[in-house]
């Protein structure tokens, strides 16, 4: 892809085997970030099914987009720092801004940018 994007997290196969992703994303991140499954909770937010065209696939595909708020009870200290490695996967701190700013990156998933910010200025809306 050669841009930065959301998390990707696949439940079932190798990643993690569970019924649904509130019971699943837990165990995977406890895989990726080294904290204990215990310290973490999530919660369903949003969801919703898009057909786009995928550039380096070169074909329209379906993509399921679901917005997850993760909770860490207890964070490693300290937190990694802009760019970083994972359990051999690249990841960098941005902010909605520095996400629209980049050209790629808005290229490819700006409609998915877009969505999460909404979903998430509705949601804190509807906790305020």
């Amino acid at each position: 892809w050669n841009a930065w994007m959301f998390p990707y997290i696949k439940l079932g196969g190798e990643d993690v085997t569970a019924n649904t992703y509130e019971e699943g994303l837990p165990y995977v991140l406890e895989v990726l970030l080294g904290i204990p499954v215990d310290d973490i909770s999530c919660q369903f937010l949003a969801e919703r099914n898009l057909e786009k065209y995928s550039i380096p696939h070169a074909e329209m595909r379906e993509y399921i987009h679901k917005l997850f708020q993760i909770e860490i009870r207890e964070c490693p200290d300290p937190l990694p720092r802009d760019e970083f490695e994972l359990n051999h996967r690249k990841y960098k701190w941005m902010s909605f801004e520095a996400m629209r700013e980049d050209k790629d990156i808005w290229a490819m998933n700006g409609d998915v940018i877009s969505w999460v910010e909404e979903q998430l200025c509705r949601y804190t809306k509807e906790e305020n």
